[in-house]
């Protein structure tokens, strides 16, 4: 397992150096995994790209002062229980980190508490 993180973990720096959107990750996670179709791999691209926006905003938030973040669930027919449990909840900045994505395509984010 080891050295297929390693592999999608680069797959991941290439993409987001060169600008890319979700086909072109799924593409890259497409020749990581021998066995992923193209359903998984959208799926874990979509997954992995807000999970980076995610954690870029946490740390932009940080280096902006911001000591508080407000996890913010995509209200809409597609919410799930886990993500509602979680809408509006306070976290300290160090431990906003890891929690987004909650679970595969999740769409929630972190605010700033200003």
């Amino acid at each position: 397992w080891n050295e297929t993180e390693a592999l999608l973990r680069m797959q991941l720096i290439d993409w987001y150096s060169a600008g890319e959107g979700v086909k072109e990750i799924a593409e890259r996670i497409e020749g990581v995994f021998e066995q992923c179709d193209k359903t998984r791999s959208i799926l874990i691209a979509r997954t992995e790209t807000i999970m980076a926006a995610n954690e870029g905003a946490l740390y932009g938030y940080e280096e902006a002062g911001v000591d508080k973040m407000e996890f913010y669930a995509a209200l809409d027919e597609r919410l799930c229980d886990e993500c509602m449990d979680l809408h509006n909840e306070i976290f300290d900045k160090g431990d906003a980190h890891g929690v987004i994505p909650v679970h595969p395509q999740c769409r929630c984010k972190f605010l700033p508490v200003i």
